[in-house]
């Protein structure tokens, strides 16, 4: 089983090649060569000028299908947290169920015991606004290790969903709830692997399909691939634009490859 990571592109970018050995012809690759493109976009767009959206969506869609898609999920996870996720999985974000989980991270905050009458109110004034719901009911991820552990996905790691934080923010009211957010647990990213049909509808879970010619994920490989011939030693692992990825329903133990403690 072929498992792409997009910051592994020594790799999948072999694999994309052979893909689209006998989609794009050398002209094709000529031109990007000898282009002064700045942006991934705008590499990507000159192979779908040349080839065709639906020819190239039809071809990837077949051809990618039987591979896998490595994510990463940026979390804080107490000792005890770990060993639940490594029996029972990682389980789909709940504001309501994750108010038990408050007086733990906010119980030391000086004020705690100001604001501690109102957190039901706060709870449920976030689910109503949609801060809370735009994230429950997903596991959250991201394509890349480097961007979820870098500055750009860092607050994944640092202070948790980001939920949590603007729970803190609604109940004190400024950003000191992210210091007892930051105590709480240890920053891990998560490794699970996924089919690679299953990654594309992560990406675009926003879309109805009828909206879908070239989902999200594919554009992405492609503009990647296809900047590889404008710059070849451009690091993807750079970038601070790969989607965000939410997953319906649990992802199994099985799933899971390691827990990864950043420092």
């Amino acid at each position: 089983m072929r498992i792409i990571d997009y910051d592994q592109q020594e790799d999948w970018l072999s694999w994309f090649s052979d893909v689209l050995s006998d989609v794009v012809a050398q002209d094709a690759l000529r031109k990007l060569r000898s282009s002064n493109f700045e942006y991934l976009h705008d590499a990507g767009g000159l192979v779908l000028d040349i080839v065709g959206e639906d020819r190239l969506a039809k071809v990837l869609s077949d051809r990618l299908e039987p591979y896998s898609f490595r994510v990463y999920h940026g979390t804080r996870l107490t000792d005890e947290e770990v060993l639940d996720v490594r029996t029972i999985g990682l389980v789909p974000l709940d504001l309501n169920a994750r108010k038990a989980r408050y007086p733990l991270v906010f119980g030391k905050h000086e004020r705690w015991a100001e604001v501690v009458g109102s957190l039901e109110s706060v709870v449920e004034r976030l689910r109503n606004e949609n801060l809370g719901n735009r994230e429950d009911g997903r596991v959250w991820a991201c394509m890349s290790r480097a961007e979820q552990s870098g500055p750009y996905g860092m607050h994944y790691v640092r202070t948790g969903a980001e939920v949590d934080h603007h729970v803190g923010h609604a109940l004190f009211g400024d950003e000191t709830g992210d210091e007892h957010l930051m105590r709480y647990g240890k920053p891990y990213l998560v490794p699970f692997v996924v089919p690679y049909a299953e990654a594309v509808c992560a990406v675009d879970h926003f879309r109805l399909p009828d909206d879908i010619r070239l989902p999200s994920l594919t554009r992405r490989l492609l503009d990647a691939w296809a900047f590889s011939h404008v710059d070849r030693n451009y690091r993807f692992a750079a970038d601070n634009g790969s989607p965000q990825m939410g997953f319906l329903g649990s992802i199994q133990p099985s799933r899971i490859e390691t827990f990864i403690e950043v420092q």
